[in-house]
């Protein structure tokens, strides 16, 4: 069975690919150049009017390195640190770190301390074997 993508899904899927430009510095006119079409269609597929094409697709994650899994479903496959025994690109990490900056920002006082020991103890353990 074919999933018919909606219209939410589309401004959830262009609101990730528009933090992705953002966070390497991308203006729209350089996606468009890179895509190959004009800022007219690019501004189309970020404001979910238009799905961006498997072809623009690979673009991006040879252009940019941004995990396609991600980008269009929000999910990262159960990975975290490592991608297919790869370091997250730059990109990835920053996604993910703002997941965990809003996350964090949202959890009441009492949850904000657990999840910051249970943070720090797990960066402890990862780092002191450097």
């Amino acid at each position: 069975m074919i999933h018919q993508i909606t219209r939410a899904e589309l401004i959830v899927i262009a609101a990730r690919l528009k933090q992705a430009q953002d966070m390497i510095g991308y203006s729209d006119e350089r996606m468009a150049s890179m895509f190959d079409i004009s800022t007219v269609q690019y501004s189309k597929i970020l404001r979910g009017h238009s799905m961006i094409t498997e072809d623009k697709l690979i673009i991006l994650k040879q252009e940019m390195n941004i995990s396609l899994d991600y980008l269009i479903t929000g999910q990262r496959a159960g990975r975290n640190v490592l991608i297919s025994n790869q370091p997250m690109t730059e990109v990835e990490f920053r996604m993910y770190m703002e997941e965990i900056s809003y996350y964090i920002e949202n959890l009441p006082v009492e949850l904000k301390k657990d999840r910051m020991m249970e943070m720090m103890r797990r960066f402890y353990k990862t780092f002191s074997t450097l």
